[in-house]
């Protein structure tokens, strides 16, 4: 992306696709904008972040096959982000660090972590990992609902939810997730 567009501050809404998108070490933020949109750009785990942290009032984040994401990090205490939605196929891990986050879709493979942190706000949350296989040992569809396990909302479209209670193996125990405040499951397979 042309450097001229990082300094504009007016900005709202930005939707980029097929671009490198690499700010400047000058890059002081885009302090209007409010929506970001990325589909198949080419960001790193270090330019998400700094964007993140200089766009004061962003509340939505769109990131859709993006390259060069390994490691995705949704964080910061300050952070006003309030819908999320990611379509990874690359990362092999997300850190999600929003107080204000009400809303989250996922889409995407296998990842070897996901980490909830400070996601109370949280209320509607759709996944869909179609390149989850329950054999995997990346795979832990358990450790996916125990972060928002306090959510209002939840819709899951993955093989698992069959595959845990028909397995050969099955333990209840291990099912050990509480969604106390659960209105809508759908489950979708």
């Amino acid at each position: 992306m042309p450097d001229v567009f990082f300094g504009c501050n007016s900005l709202i809404s930005l939707r980029a696709t097929h671009i490198e998108f690499n700010p400047t070490t000058e890059f002081n933020g885009l302090s209007s904008l409010v929506t970001l949109q990325l589909n198949e750009v080419n960001i790193t785990d270090n330019a998400l972040e700094k964007i993140l942290s200089s766009c004061p009032i962003l509340s939505n984040l769109y990131l859709k096959s993006c390259f060069s994401l390994g490691s995705v990090k949704i964080s910061g205490p300050d952070l006003r982000l309030k819908s999320l939605s990611l379509i990874l196929t690359d990362a092999v891990e997300i850190d999600i660090f929003a107080p204000n986050l009400r809303s989250m879709h996922f889409y995407g493979d296998v990842l070897c972590g996901f980490l909830f942190r400070n996601v109370a706000s949280l209320v509607d949350v759709f996944i869909s990992a179609d390149g989850y296989e329950c054999h995997e040992p990346e795979y832990d569809f358990i450790q996916i609902l125990s972060g928002v396990s306090h959510v209002k909302i939840l819709t899951v479209c993955i093989g698992a939810p069959m595959n845990i209670t028909t397995a050969e193996m099955f333990r209840p125990e291990d099912l050990s997730i509480f969604l106390p405040n659960l209105l809508e499951l759908q489950i979708l397979v």
